[in-house]
């Protein structure tokens, strides 16, 4: 049975675990004080570290919406963004049809009343082609 301080570290009700790691040199949990750490782990029930992760391993490209365009936007059936897509996401909001959006040369399908999101390579460009649906939203992330 492992010693109090090597257990995962929980609430003052015993619940949810608290931000913590396991100091490797003495094997125990201590509490997480601040973004001090020079890395996060990702540890078992038991609070076993399965690995250490680097935050500058971590990306956050694509996670920042830059600009929306929908249907109402689109000029002979194509949308042009300020800048080349490379991070998408695409709500076809249209109840029965089927859309489909060429993006850099390839053709993303999105079935009617649902969303994708896509990251995005080919040859970069700043247009969508859209066919089949009369109803969606497009957003560019970087």
């Amino acid at each position: 049975m492992p010693k109090d301080n090597q257990r995962m570290l929980k609430d003052y009700f015993g619940e949810a675990p608290l931000p913590q790691f396991k100091n490797k040199k003495t094997g125990n949990m201590e509490k997480h004080q601040g973004n001090v750490s020079p890395f996060y782990q990702l540890l078992t029930e038991k609070g076993e570290v399965v690995s250490d992760i680097s935050p500058l391993s971590v990306s956050t490209k694509g996670t920042v919406l830059q600009e929306q365009l929908t249907d109402a936007d689109s000029t002979n059936n194509t949308l042009t963004f300020a800048k080349n897509l490379e991070f998408i996401e695409i709500y076809n909001y249209h109840s029965s049809n089927e859309g489909k959006f060429e993006i850099n040369g390839f053709e993303v399908n999105v079935p009617a009343d649902s969303s994708v999101c896509v990251n995005l390579g080919g040859t970069l460009g700043k247009t969508v082609k859209v066919s089949g649906s009369t109803s969606y939203i497009v957003a560019r992330y970087e």
